[in-house]
């Protein structure tokens, strides 16, 4: 039962359990792996960057991962079940008690995974902004636009098609890019 409306979930195909379970394995991995993909990047330019430029990166490091697990978390939290119970209260007022409201576990499962990984993500662009900055690029943009195309990205990248969830995610990133141009 979601928001007062009864709801059943099934497997369309025998092997979607499998990689249902494979996928959330995947989202429950991806703070250790995005803190370790950036991690890597970083030693891998390590000898191209001039020791300043890799100073600036040690010492933003640690907020990159604090923010890509505030991220992860609040994408876990907070927009994928806000999502998950927005589209089943839509799809049931659309479809009245003409259709039953039976899911498929994939779908669920694709949307928890892309809601983490999005706003993982996209909880970082501050800090990058900043980082930016720091390295003597120019980061003044006219706000607008930037913030049209910031809700533009997430609308393409997220896997439901609602404005509510980009103003779920976009939001919040866009009060941290203000404060992180501060």
């Amino acid at each position: 039962m979601v928001g007062g409306v009864e709801v059943g979930i099934i497997a369309l195909e025998p092997y979607i359990p499998l990689t249902s379970l494979l996928e959330l394995s995947l989202c429950l991995a991806l703070p250790v792996v995005l803190t370790y993909s950036i991690y890597s990047i970083a030693e891998y330019l390590k000898p191209a960057l001039l020791e300043e430029e890799y100073s600036i990166f040690k010492k933003y490091f640690l907020s990159l991962v604090v923010l890509s697990l505030i991220g992860y978390v609040y994408g876990i939290l907070v927009v994928a079940p806000l999502n998950l119970k927005f589209l089943i209260l839509v799809g049931k007022t659309l479809l009245a008690d003409t259709v039953e409201s039976t899911y498929s576990l994939s779908s669920i499962v694709d949307l928890w995974f892309w809601a983490s990984l999005l706003t993982s993500v996209l909880f970082m662009v501050p800090r990058v902004l900043k980082i930016l900055r720091d390295l003597g690029f120019e980061v003044e943009f006219d706000r607008r636009v930037v913030y049209g195309l910031l809700i533009i990205g997430i609308s393409i990248l997220d896997p439901d098609p609602f404005l509510f969830t980009e103003l779920l995610v976009g939001v919040p990133v866009i009060i941290a890019i203000e404060l992180s141009l501060r």
